[in-house]
Parts: C-alpha cells; sequence; structure tokens
C-alpha cells in the first residue's frame, strides 16, 4: 500500500495537480505530511511548504551525488501550499535525503528532516507550527495624508500576564509603509498586541492594543502619526537629558544606572528602578526610540517620570533637563 501512493499521486498529477501536490521527475518515492497549528487546535491550510536537499557532508553519499555543498541549500526543489486539511504531497522522489521547512509562519520549529531508501520510499511527516495572525490598514498624518516608508512595528505583546514579551519573541514585527501609506504586518503572534506607526524625524503614534489569535486577519487597522517635529528630542545642539541609562525588559524601561551630577542622580534615583509613566503616557509597551524622543528635550525644560524603586515604592518626579555630558 505505501508503494501505491506515489505512483497514485504522478497519475493525478498528469491530470491535473490536485491542490497540495506537488512532483518532481526523478523516482518513485514520496513525502506526504500535515501542517498543524496547535494553538488554534487546526489544519494549517494554505502554508507555503519547501522541498530541500540538505547539504550536510556525511549525507553526500550514493545514491545522492548532487548533495549540495554545505551552506548551499538556498534553491527550493519544489514547493506547495497546503490544502484545506493542511495536508500536501511531494511526489516523484528518488531515494535520499530530504528538509521539508514552512515558510510565512511564527514558528518554524515544525521543519523536518527525511531519509527515503529503496526499502521504504515514502514516509509521512507533521508539522506543527502556529500561523499567527494579520493587520493590515494605512498610516496617514493628521490631515488623512499617506505617510510613506514609515514603520508599523508590534512594541508590545501581553500574553495574559500584563508584562511585555515582545523583546524576547523571534518574530519579524515591523514592516514599511508603502506609497500609499499602507502596511501588511505578518505574521503576528497570539496575544494583546500593541501597534505603532513611528518615524524618528516626524513622530510617534498612540499605542494601539489589538488581541490576536492564531490565523486571525484583522482589515483597515489605521494609524495617525501626529506631527511633533517639535517636540520630539535629539541628543543635538540645545537638547538636554536627565542622565539614566537604561534596559527594555518585560515590566517596561528599567533605570540600570544613572549618570553622576546629572538631575536623575540628584533627584535620588540610584539604578534598579523601573520607569511606569513618562510624562503621563504608560511605558510598559513604549518602545525605546519613543522614549529617549520623549525624555530628551530642550536644556531647562522639565520631563516628568513616575519611577517604582527596588522596595516597590512608586514616586512621581518632575527633572529639569541637562545639557548631555561629554
Amino acid at each position: 500500500m505505501r508503494r501505491a501512493l506515489p505512483l497514485l499521486t504522478i497519475a493525478l498529477l498528469l491530470l491535473g495537480q490536485a491542490p497540495g501536490e506537488a512532483a518532481l521527475d526523478e523516482g518513485p518515492g514520496a513525502i506526504r505530511g500535515e501542517v498543524w497549528d496547535p494553538v488554534a487546535d487546526a489544519p494549517a491550510a494554505g502554508v507555503m511548504v519547501s522541498l530541500f536537499r540538505p547539504g550536510r557532508g556525511e549525507q553526500r553519499v550514493y545514491p545522492e551525488p548532487w548533495v549540495r555543498e554545505p551552506g548551499e541549500m538556498d534553491q527550493a526543489l519544489a514547493r506547495v501550499r497546503t490544502d484545506p486539511e493542511g495536508r500536501f504531497v511531494f511526489a516523484g522522489l528518488s531515494p535520499g535525503y530530504y528538509a521539508i521547512k514552512p515558510r510565512g509562519v511564527l514558528q518554524a520549529g515544525g521543519a523536518a528532516d527525511v531519509h527515503l531508501t529503496e526499502e521504504e520510499p515514502v514516509r509521512d511527516v507533521r508539522l506543527q507550527v502556529e500561523l499567527g495572525g494579520t493587520i493590515t490598514g494605512r498610516v496617514t498624518d493628521e490631515d488623512g495624508r499617506p505617510l510613506t516608508d514609515f514603520t508599523v512595528h508590534v512594541t508590545g505583546l501581553d500574553l495574559g500576564d500584563g508584562l511585555n514579551a515582545a523583546h524576547d519573541h523571534q518574530a519579524n514585527l515591523h514592516v514599511r509603509t508603502d506609497p500609499e501609506g499602507r502596511y501588511v504586518l505578518s505574521p503576528l503572534p497570539t496575544g494583546t498586541i500593541w501597534l505603532q506607526a513611528a518615524s524618528f524625524s516626524f513622530g510617534f503614534s498612540p499605542l494601539l492594543p489589538r488581541a490576536m489569535k492564531s490565523g486571525q486577519r484583522i482589515d483597515g487597522v489605521d494609524l495617525v502619526v501626529p506631527d511633533e517635529r517639535g517636540a520630539i528630542g535629539r541628543r543635538s545642539e540645545g537638547a538636554g537629558g536627565v542622565g539614566i541609562r537604561l534596559s527594555f525588559g518585560p515590566e517596561g524601561p528599567g533605570i540600570r544606572e544613572v549618570v553622576d551630577g546629572m538631575p536623575a542622580q540628584r533627584a535620588g534615583l540610584t539604578g534598579g528602578e523601573v520607569v511606569l509613566e513618562l510624562d503621563g503616557r504608560p511605558t510598559r509597551f513604549m518602545p525605546s526610540t519613543e522614549f529617549w524622543g520623549r525624555c530628551r528635550g530642550p536644556v531647562d525644560s522639565e520631563v516628568t517620570l513616575k519611577v517604582r524603586r527596588a522596595d516597590g515604592e512608586v514616586e512621581e518626579l518632575t527633572l529639569v533637563r541637562q545639557p548631555f555630558p561629554e
């Protein structure tokens, strides 16, 4: 029964390739599989699956003298999208080593190495991946004009504990807008995500939370970026700061150390504090670029930080910016 599948698959391909099937013309072997999303507990339909021959030297044995050298596994032998039940078939394969890799998913840990032999020319595989979600929309200024080449990114990811897990996530969580200000952000992790459109030379949109399920698509999420070019501080002539060095983690920006003689030290900050708010804006899901853009400003101007000290005490401090030290 196992040997019947490749012949049947090739026969079907002669009549017209079925969804989820692709074939080479090298031999009687086949790899058939299923892609499953354990987060959604459902088959992953429409996922692009690629077939490669790995390039590991120890696998360069008969009957596969064609195996590439290490580092050359860049061209797929075949690609196919899974059918509505998450299934795929690569047929017409000769004996040898193969690699199966899904594309466009959050977790590609479901990639599989498969060895076909003359004795076992057909193998079954099951890949588990998280599809993630998709958000589309437009980015404009306050007058409705599209903003081109602005970054749209996930600044925060709340997995249900109120903390920010975005810093530890391996997905590509940012894109650029096209000439019409449009964007497509995908794949997105499951949980509550915080979106922002930004350009450090122009401004930052308000942080926008969206609950995301695996495989979900949300269209029409438009982001408006105000013109803040006069309010965003830069490390330039006439600009100052308060003298803190930060590390960004699950609780938001933490003060790693303070600079001697600067306002933060004079106000009694010593390092180890967590900044909860910056001028009344919550900071847990605020990106570092926005934090620094708002923390810096003209010398002798004020900035207010709400901090939680190491002993749990919460305090609000108004600091006067001073020139950056040499």
